[in-house]
């Protein structure tokens, strides 16, 4: 113990450290105290020091963990309040606090420091959260080292302390739904189906329980009429094909209504300029994905709904779909290896149709599933004429290079093969002998392999 390390107060105290350790402890009566400290290595012939380290006992002391009491929510921000135990500080302004906030659905993390006036209760207000979102909470401490005390050791922080969990309170949703239609086909009385369907909102957009949505219709130059108020996420209307309809869909949760997202459905046939083309480039972002990466149209920012739909198409099946407001994105949904897709993009602005592009992708090519059914149709004394289907488009696999004939005569070791192209269905075997049989196989490719068709035996006429 030493006053500012000028001057020593009482006896040196010492301890050894066990072997193979490398700490060992001093009891020491007042924390608030210079201390001189030096350590001293020895072997059975030789011992060695080293210099001597100047500290003040708090300045290198780890505090007890704090204990968190509660937690006051609002909508974008949390009011920790917690305590430091026992009497390890004079007052609370001695210690450096830092809090850690967790987001538990994003399982992300960060610290922020603090510091406390005198005699201000232990708090802080940590805000720029999310609504209505899950986040765990806690705190650790450290002495506050005083420019006064000129230490040469650094305070340790202390353990953080048990987890506490506190959830922000809801507010109004900050967007409304990502929204679409499916159009049916017009009928004899000149009306026409419309499934309008749409996304649930993302927790981190609906900012509470969303309780149920509204859609609303307004004919061109009238005023907005109530369609639909549901939990569902689709409405299904029938309507004259040759009016245009703009519809108004909100989502609402306990704290207030979304913004409105506008979608317009124009009349059939639909009198405007067509919509400006947009090239699409798709490759494979896995086995079960598609990267899609489109141009963008020289008009303001536009919306864009991606559909797709495995071919070939049922006319009774929803497409999948999903809203962006960038010009590219990975689908997920329903892909799957071996199976053709078709997709499209539209781009909408202000909920009008202003773009349009489309394209046929694999996310995967797999081996034809099955080769195609082989047979003669023609037989003569020296040639055979083969014809094959075409395989149905899910069967396929992905697309078809080529088909490659093996066929070999009897009393003949070697199979003899043709290469033909994936768009040829038809082939004549010439130079057979009158009377032979042949043995006739076929072997289908694509880029993810090829499979083997069943072997066909084939007897050329003798006259």
């Amino acid at each position: 113990e030493a006053g500012h390390c000028q001057r020593d107060f009482g006896l040196p105290k010492n301890c050894v450290a066990d072997p193979g350790e490398r700490w060992c402890g001093v009891p020491v009566e007042n924390l608030f105290a210079f201390y001189k400290i030096k350590l001293i290595a020895q072997n059975q012939q030789l011992w060695t020091d080293s210099s001597e380290k100047c500290v003040h006992g708090m300045s290198i002391v780890k505090l007890s963990p704090p204990v968190l009491n509660v937690v006051v929510p609002q909508s974008h921000c949390l009011q920790p309040q917690w305590n430091q135990p026992g009497d390890e500080l004079i007052s609370a302004t001695e210690a450096q606090y830092e809090i850690r906030y967790c987001d538990l659905m994003e399982l992300s993390c960060l610290q922020v420091n603090f510091t406390t006036l005198e005699n201000a209760p232990l708090s802080a207000n940590i805000c720029g959260l999310f609504p209505f979102t899950n986040y765990s909470l806690q705190v650790r401490a450290k002495y506050l080292q005083s420019s006064a005390f000129q230490s040469d050791g650094d305070a340790f922080w202390s353990n953080w302390s048990l987890e506490t969990f506190a959830r922000t309170l809801p507010a109004v949703p900050s967007r409304g739904p990502a929204f679409w239609r499916k159009l049916g086909n017009p009928t004899a009385d000149k009306k026409r189906a419309v499934v309008l369907m749409w996304k649930p909102l993302k927790p981190k957009e609906a900012n509470g329980e969303i309780l149920g949505y509204s859609l609303l219709s307004q004919r061109k130059g009238e005023l907005t009429a109530p369609e639909c108020i549901t939990h569902h996420l689709r409405c299904r209307l029938v309507l004259p094909a040759g009016e245009e309809f703009a519809f108004y869909l909100t989502a609402k949760n306990r704290v207030g209504i979304s913004p409105p997202t506008k979608l317009v459905i124009p009349a059939f046939p639909n009198p405007e300029v067509p919509p400006s083309p947009l090239s699409i480039l798709v490759s494979s972002a896995g086995d079960h994905s598609l990267l899609l990466q489109w141009s963008l149209p020289s008009t303001p920012r536009m919306d864009f709904v991606l559909e797709w739909k495995k071919l070939p198409e049922e006319e009774e099946e929803d497409p999948h779909w999903q809203y962006e407001n960038v010009n590219h994105a990975v689908i997920t949904e329903a892909i799957e290896p071996g199976n053709r897709y078709a997709v499209k993009i539209f781009g909408l602005l202000d909920g009008r149709l202003r773009a349009f592009g489309s394209t046929h992708a694999y996310s995967k090519q797999i081996a034809p599933r099955r080769a195609p059914a082989l047979y003669p149709t023609q037989v003569w004394k020296s040639w055979v004429e083969l014809q094959w289907e075409r395989l149905p488009l899910e069967e396929q696999g992905g697309e078809i290079q080529n088909y490659t004939l093996y066929y070999k005569e009897e009393k003949k070791e070697a199979y003899r093969a043709v290469v033909l192209d994936g768009s040829v269905h038809h082939y004549v075997i010439n130079g057979l002998a009158p009377g032979s049989t042949v043995r006739v196989y076929m072997v289908t490719a694509n880029e993810g392999g090829s499979t083997r068709g069943s072997l066909l035996s084939i007897r050329t006429k003798n006259y």
